[in-house]
């Protein structure tokens, strides 16, 4: 103060901030603990979407190599931690790196990290998984990075969904699908892309998921499963996580055809033009998933009216945006009934 202890003439601001903020950006809990070389010094769990303050240790190093702590996760599901030799190093690096991981059936998953250091000093970790996969197709789908071996291929249960009229749906938090942690064994393979199979098919042709985007892929009836019989159509749609979880890829597993009738009458549709071609049945008013009751190169759909006795009508394919075919009536050929298909892309789905 100056000589008369009024006015402040110089003054200094002390800022305290934690050694260590570590944030579990993963779509479960995570347990950890913290190692100063072979002694453990701490440990704790953080829900998901939360973040713990610790500073119990500080960081003294220059160089990484130097660093002595460490800091052993083990997510919900995992029965072991990581390895403290091979895990966490709270030291700021441009570069993201990773920590693998061994669950109780022998999946081996490796989880990101990312650690920064801020203006104030403090290094905030931020754990990830590249990949969630939310299986949205109603029955039980494979999936696998391509190349690898039976060992590490990941089941995503069956998890049945209704199909509604986005007008119709409304949230709702208690019916929400735990999405499936997923990730490349090796990070810097330029060819990594996942392929999946439903049941009773082979595997699908590889598909990238690492940029944001929509693929179709088809899965042909596998010839050494006596209960194969159709061929299956998924969409893949890729889409960043959601606000803080936006590191992460989540990939949405839909079936890849829906047909609606919007008509007014029952309708019957056959797998091309041989009459012993597979039929579906399509209610009037009714959305229904549809796969290829057999192989074909091309889905292309012939469709008549029972109620109205039509014939079948010229194949309609559903790849076009727009075709159009006359319902002929052979007991009444003066009336005239166009029949009108429009196709569209939703993300990954037609």
């Amino acid at each position: 103060y100056d000589a008369f202890n009024k006015e402040c003439i110089s003054a200094f601001t002390l800022t305290l901030v934690p050694v260590i903020s570590m944030m579990n950006l993963l779509p479960v809990s995570m347990e950890y603990r913290v190692y100063d070389a072979d002694t453990m010094i701490a440990e704790g769990a953080i829900k998901e979407g939360e973040e713990i303050k610790f500073n119990g240790a500080p960081i003294l190093a220059e160089d990484k190599k130097d660093v002595m702590l460490r800091i052993a996760i083990r997510p919900d599901g995992f029965e072991e931690f990581s390895v403290p030799s091979e895990s966490i190093i709270p030291f700021p690096m441009e570069k993201a790196q990773s920590v693998s991981l061994k669950d109780r059936d022998g999946h081996v998953l490796r989880l990101t990290y990312k650690a920064v250091c801020s203006n104030l000093g403090v290094t905030t970790l931020q754990v990830y998984c590249d990949f969630w996969l939310v299986n949205c197709t109603g029955e039980t789908i494979t999936v696998v990075e391509k190349g690898e071996d039976e060992s590490q291929q990941w089941v995503l249960p069956a998890v049945q969904t209704a199909i509604v009229p986005a007008e119709k749906f409304h949230f709702d938090k208690t019916k929400n699908m735990k999405p499936i942690m997923f990730s490349y064994l090796h990070p810097e393979s330029r060819s990594r892309a996942m392929v999946l199979r439903g049941e009773h098919t082979t595997f699908s042709e590889g598909v990238t998921i690492d940029a944001i985007g929509s693929n179709t892929r088809f899965c042909m009836p596998d010839k050494k499963d006596p209960e194969a019989k159709e061929k299956k159509v998924y969409g893949v749609n890729v889409v960043s996580g959601p606000t803080m979880f936006a590191l992460t890829n989540v990939v949405l597993i839909t079936p890849g055809v829906f047909l609606l009738n919007k008509t007014g009458t029952d309708l019957s549709l056959r797998l091309g033009t041989k009459d012993s071609s597979p039929i579906t049945e399509l209610p009037a008013g009714k959305t229904i998933v549809y796969h290829c009751p057999a192989p074909v190169d091309k889905i292309a759909l012939c469709v008549r009216s029972e109620t109205l006795n039509s014939e079948w009508t010229h194949p309609l394919d559903i790849t076009k945006e727009e075709e159009q075919e006359m319902l002929v009536l052979p007991e009444d050929i003066d009336a005239k009934y166009l029949l009108r298909m429009r196709a569209g892309m939703n993300a990954a789905q037609r």
